[in-house]
């Protein structure tokens, strides 16, 4: 059958003597699957499905499952395997609804996850939408493939509609939900050591097994960092008590031939490239004695062969007071 279509059915009854008792007219709508880039799929559970409003851009998700949660997880997942730059990325999506069902659970759970494989007990960290509980809202995380789930939250969350965000940077994974239009992090960040080819997408369970919860969800992102900006720096941004004779380095972005280095104690020069620079060829820098107790600023452009430049972004780091 066509996807995305209402067909209508009926069924005659015909008796021995060839009388036909007509039947009353049915009606149902096929799903339409969500673009091909999209999976979707049961984990350790049944009954789930996603289909996709092509005009809107929501995803409506009907899933069961006991809970994402304990060392193992029941629920359905519509996820893709994106090429992600060092495995970083983020990802935005809004909880358009997600209505307790008759006899449901107020800890079903719906929101974004990244997830190192689609077994039940995989490492994951996944910031969802409750039900009700927990103030509407948690930051959970299994660091490592079986153990038990951890979970976070200091926001208390309004019923949907509500924003989401889930972002990895290299091995942090940080959750944050959208209130009077400022994005607020929920709980603490957590350390979960994944691979760069990994899972993400969209998480529900109805935490109930048997019982089927539906949410629809809009505004879907995926987004990775440029591949050819440079990232991790160290001393990390806004690090504090940093050596007087600092080695700053960074991960080089992919297609650089040499890096130019901005440092100055004035933000400003470094945002607008007139601070004082220096171009290396390995990707890091060890500058000249520094004032005790100031704030630098610095940011690393990559230039290719070429002369093509990726402007870096703007970090910062101070110096201790201590030692000569």
């Amino acid at each position: 059958l066509e996807a995305d279509a209402t067909y209508y059915w009926r069924v005659d009854a015909v008796a021995a003597d060839g009388t036909v008792h007509t039947g009353d007219t049915w009606s149902f709508k096929t799903l339409n699957p969500p673009p091909p880039e999209w999976t979707s799929l049961d984990i350790a559970t049944t009954g789930g499905s996603t289909s996709y409003d092509t005009a809107t851009g929501a995803f409506t998700i009907i899933a069961g499952g006991a809970d994402i949660w304990g060392t193992g997880d029941e629920f359905h997942f519509c996820h893709q395997q994106p090429t992600l730059t060092r495995g970083d990325c983020t990802l935005i999506a809004n909880v358009v609804s997600f209505p307790v069902p008759d006899g449901g659970d107020n800890w079903q759970k719906a929101g974004l996850m990244i997830r190192d494989s689609l077994d039940a007990g995989s490492k994951n960290a996944f910031i969802a939408i409750t039900g009700s509980s927990g103030d509407g809202s948690t930051f959970q995380r299994r660091v490592d493939t079986g153990v038990d789930s951890e979970s976070s939250r200091t926001l208390v969350v309004p019923p949907p509609p509500a924003s989401i965000k889930l972002v990895r940077e290299g091995d942090t994974f940080t959750g944050y939900v959208l209130l009077d239009g400022q994005w607020q992090q929920q709980g603490d960040s957590a350390t979960v050591v994944m691979g760069d080819e990994v899972y993400v997408g969209l998480a529900v369970t109805s935490h109930k097994a048997g019982l089927l919860a539906t949410v629809v969800i809009d505004n879907v992102s995926i987004t990775t960092p440029n591949p050819n900006i440079v990232s991790g720096p160290d001393p990390a941004d806004g690090a504090v008590e940093v050596a007087k004779t600092p080695t700053l380095s960074w991960i080089p972005g992919a297609t650089a031939a040499t890096h130019d280095v901005y440092l100055s104690a004035d933000q400003q020069a470094v945002i607008d490239g007139t601070a004082p620079v220096t171009t290396v060829t390995e990707a890091s820098y060890s500058p000249a004695d520094l004032a005790k107790g100031i704030t630098y600023y610095w940011r690393v452009d990559e230039v290719e062969a070429d002369g093509t430049t990726h402007t870096g972004a703007i970090w910062s780091f101070t110096v201790t007071t201590l030692g000569r």
